[in-house]
């Protein structure tokens, strides 16, 4: 969803985001996963895109994850 300045991406199930495969097989906690491979992730490829782009989470679980990212 486009809005103004703002790319909004929301997940919500039953698709699946890379990161919760990856936290099912390592049986590790989603946000663990999200903070230390999915979030830096998305944040390198908003600044391929423009040098000041910020990447935000807003809600994060395995039901519904929302990101926010802002290119201004």
């Amino acid at each position: 969803m486009v809005e103004g300045n703002k790319l909004t991406i929301i997940r919500e199930s039953p698709s699946l985001c890379p990161g919760i495969y990856v936290a099912k097989q390592l049986k590790a906690p989603l946000e663990t996963v999200c903070q230390t491979v999915n979030f830096p992730m998305m944040r390198g490829v908003a600044k391929a895109v423009n040098p000041n782009a910020k990447q935000t989470s807003i809600q994060l679980s395995e039901d519904r994850c929302e990101e926010i990212i802002e290119v201004p």
